[in-house]
């Protein structure tokens, strides 16, 4: 059981059940992670990938332009930002004044299934 106020479990199910190629019942866990935490960039990224498995191009970037704005160097969510530009046709749009961030991989894309 999931305690109410806590936005951890919800954004742990929707990692599972995103995991588990389920995006569509993630997303309910993910939106209430951000509705009990919204200023914590990892709940945005969360959702942000949720919907981007579930081909929301437009609503990840909005999350992962949340989360960019909460946390500049967060890598989850600069990381689905530019993926989510790349799916509208918007690459050129992708560093929007930042410089890119080293990383040793998208995790959370292989995450949620949607690069292998």
């Amino acid at each position: 059981h999931l305690d109410p106020g806590e936005g951890f479990g919800h954004y742990t199910l929707a990692n599972v059940l995103a995991q588990r190629k389920r995006a569509d019942e993630a997303e309910g866990p993910a939106r209430e992670a951000v509705r009990l935490d919204p200023e914590n960039p990892r709940y945005r990224a969360s959702l942000g990938w949720v919907l981007f498995a579930q081909r929301r191009w437009t609503e990840s970037l909005d999350a992962a332009d949340e989360g960019v704005r909460l946390d500049a160097e967060h890598v989850d969510c600069t990381n689905l930002r530019a993926m989510s530009l790349v799916r509208l046709g918007r690459k050129d749009d992708r560093s929007h004044g930042r410089k890119p961030l080293q990383s040793t991989g998208c995790r959370s894309s292989k995450m949620y299934g949607i690069i292998s």
